[in-house]
Formats: structure tokens, sequence, C-alpha cells
């Protein structure tokens, strides 16, 4: 490998790095999102078992306000799970796109531990044979005596 291909593999496992830690990234937002419609969810459940309680202790003017309050909340519960599935989907493909581009950054770090190894071999070679070169000039030297 010449010092052009070198530095194109070094590019390519730099932009294979960069997509990893984006994907990464993304992941831990998608995550801290979920967590978010997590609490939100709980938070909205705690808050109808309160109106709740609070109605049967009143009178029949709450309970007709706790319905109106009921059919808020089942709304706005609808639309936090519909929420949670969409982040849902979005971790499972967040997922997937680091886990190829991991793949990728391998793939690279071996390529580029062969063409390490492949240069080493060839400049090992490249030794022996002068050195072999040297050993017979010198016998030629000898024997020229």
């Amino acid at each position: 490998m010449n010092e052009r291909e070198a530095r194109s593999l070094a590019k390519l496992l730099k932009v294979a790095r960069m997509k990893t830690d984006a994907a990464s990234a993304r992941l831990s937002d998608l995550r801290a999102a979920a967590a978010e419609a997590d609490a939100a969810l709980s938070i909205l459940t705690r808050a109808v078992a309160d109106e709740e309680a609070a109605s049967a202790a009143a009178e029949i003017v709450g309970f007709r306000q706790l319905a109106g309050y009921l059919a808020g909340a089942e709304s706005k519960r609808s639309s936090i799970l519909a929420t949670q599935q969409l982040i849902a989907a979005e971790i499972r493909e967040a997922e997937a796109d680091l886990h190829a581009a991991f793949a990728e950054v391998q793939k690279l770090d071996h390529v580029v531990e062969r063409s390490r190894d492949a240069i080493a071999k060839r400049r090992q070679k490249s030794e022996l044979a002068m050195q072999g070169d040297a050993a017979i000039a010198r016998r030629r030297r000898a024997s020229d005596v």
C-alpha cells in the first residue's frame, strides 16, 4: 500500500468512527426521550388517580368534571403511548445503525492492519534480499582476492 492509499484508508476510518459516534449519540438521545415519555406517563397516571380520589369525596358536580378530565387524560395517555412506540421504533433503527457503523469500523481496522502487515512483510523481504545480495557480493570479493 502506498501513502495515498494509506491516507484514503485513514480518512475512511475517520468517517466510519464519526458515524459510530453520531449513531451512539442519537441512541443516547432517544433513550433519554423514552425515559421522559415513561416519566410523563407515570405522572399522568398519578394525576388521574389523585383526581379520581378527590372526586370520589366530592358531589355530583365533581363526577361531571371528572368525566371531562378523564377524557382529556385518556387522550393525553394515547398520545404518550404513541410517542413511546415511535421512540421505540427509532431506538431499534438507531441500534441497527450503530451496529452497522461499528462493523464498518471493524472492517476498516482489519484492512488497515492487513495493509500494515503486508508493508512489514515486503520491507522484511527487501531487507533479506539486500542482505543476500550483500553476502553474494562479499563472497565474490573474497573469491576474487
